[in-house]
C-alpha cells in the first residue's frame, strides 16, 4: 500500500481528522487549496470522477464527499458498527447530523442580514428540534454514544456540530 492521504479543506474535516485521531493512525491530514484547484486534481479525477474536497486517498482507492469519507474511515477503522443492527445506526445517525449541519450551513453562510435575521430561529426551533431528535434516539438505544457505547463515526460529525454552535453562541451571546 503506498503512503496513506487524507487531504481537508474548510469544512467537513475535523470530524474525519477526528476518527484518525482516535484510532492514532499513520494517517496524516495535507491541506488542499480549491482556488486554482489542487495540482493533483486530474490526476485524482481520472481515479474517481466524482473528486470533490474532502477526499480520501487508501493506496488506490479515492473516496470523496463528507459522508462518504467518514463512513469509508469509521468501516476502515472500526468505528462504524460492528453488526447489522450498528451499521443501521450508523448511517441513520450520521444523515441526521448531516440534516443538522444543512440547517447550520443556511444559517452560517447566509448574507450578514440574514444571519442576523435568522439566528434567533435557529437556536430556538431548529437546533433545540435537531438535538430532541438525538437525545431521543439516545434514549430509545441506551448507548452513550449514537451506535454503541463506544465512539463511532457519526460521532465524530456530531462532535463538530456542537462544537460549532457552541463557538457560534459564544460570539453571539446566547
Amino acid at each position: 500500500m503506498s503512503v496513506k492521504t487524507i487531504t481537508f479543506v474548510k469544512g467537513r474535516t475535523e470530524d474525519s481528522i477526528g476518527v484518525n485521531g482516535w484510532r492514532r493512525t499513520s494517517w496524516y491530514a495535507n491541506l488542499a487549496v480549491l482556488n486554482g484547484l489542487n495540482p493533483h486534481e486530474q490526476v485524482l479525477r481520472e481515479h474517481n470522477p466524482l473528486i470533490n474536497l474532502p477526499f480520501v486517498i487508501d493506496g488506490s482507492v479515492v473516496v470523496t464527499q463528507s459522508n462518504a469519507c467518514l463512513s469509508y474511515l469509521g468501516r476502515k477503522f472500526g468505528l462504524w458498527g460492528s453488526n447489522e443492527d450498528e451499521v443501521r445506526r450508523a448511517e441513520q445517525s450520521l444523515a441526521q447530523v448531516f440534516d443538522l449541519r444543512n440547517d447550520a450551513v443556511d444559517l452560517f453562510y447566509s448574507p450578514q442580514d440574514a444571519f442576523a435575521a435568522g439566528l434567533a430561529g435557529h437556536f430556538e426551533r431548529r437546533l433545540p428540534s435537531h438535538y430532541t431528535k438525538l437525545e431521543g434516539w439516545l434514549q430509545r438505544h441506551g448507548t452513550r454514544f449514537l451506535v454503541a457505547d463506544r465512539p463511532s463515526a457519526p460521532d465524530f460529525a456530531l462532535w463538530e456540530m456542537i462544537d460549532q454552535h457552541e463557538m457560534c453562541a459564544g460570539k453571539v451571546g446566547r
